[in-house]
C-alpha cells in the first residue's frame, strides 16, 4: 500500500485536483463575500427606512394646521411628507422606491374635537416603505429568494404647532 502512494505516476494524475479544489474554494469564498456585502446593504437600507420614518413624522409634527412658516410647507400634507422623505435618500438608496404614507389619526384623548385633523395635540403617523433588491447576490443561486424585499418602518408623534 505504501508503494502505491510513492509512485510518481500517481502524483502526476493528482496535479489537476489541486486546481479544481482551489477553484471551488475561491467560488465559495467570493459567494460568501458578496453575500456579506449585500446583507450589509440591506442593513444600511433598513437603517435609512427607520430614520426616514422618524424624520418624516418630526417634519410633519412641526407643520400642523396652526403652523406659520415663511419657508412654506405649512400645514404639512401627505404629498409634502412624501417629497421630504424621498429627498432624504442618501447614495445607494433608490428614491423612486421610497413610499411615505402619512395619516393624521384622531385620538380623542389628545385631539381637540371639531378642529382640523392635523391640529396641535393630534397625532401624525408616517409609514415609510422601501423596496430593496439584492444586486450582488445572484437570485438564481438561492431558490425561493424573492426579487425585492419590502422594508417598512412606522413613526407616531404628537403635532406641536
Amino acid at each position: 500500500m505504501g508503494d502505491v502512494m510513492r509512485n510518481p505516476k500517481n502524483r502526476s494524475r493528482e496535479r489537476g485536483v489541486d486546481l479544481v479544489e482551489a477553484a471551488f474554494g475561491l467560488f465559495i469564498f467570493l459567494l460568501l463575500l458578496l453575500g456579506i456585502m449585500d446583507f450589509g446593504r440591506a442593513v444600511y437600507a433598513y437603517h435609512f427606512v427607520s430614520s426616514a420614518a422618524r424624520q418624516g413624522s418630526r417634519w410633519a409634527s412641526v407643520r400642523g394646521s396652526t403652523c406659520k412658516s415663511l419657508s412654506g410647507g405649512c400645514p404639512a400634507s401627505a404629498a409634502n411628507v412624501q417629497t421630504y422623505v424621498q429627498g432624504l435618500a442618501p447614495g445607494g438608496i433608490d428614491s423612486t422606491q421610497i413610499t411615505a404614507t402619512t395619516t393624521w389619526p384622531r385620538n380623542p384623548s389628545n385631539c381637540p374635537s371639531g378642529g382640523a385633523s392635523n391640529a396641535p395635540l393630534c397625532d401624525v403617523k408616517v409609514v415609510v416603505s422601501y423596496n430593496f433588491s439584492f444586486i450582488l447576490l445572484p437570485r438564481k443561486l438561492i431558490a425561493g429568494l424573492p426579487g425585492t424585499f419590502s422594508m417598512n418602518s412606522t413613526s407616531d408623534l404628537i403635532i406641536s404647532q
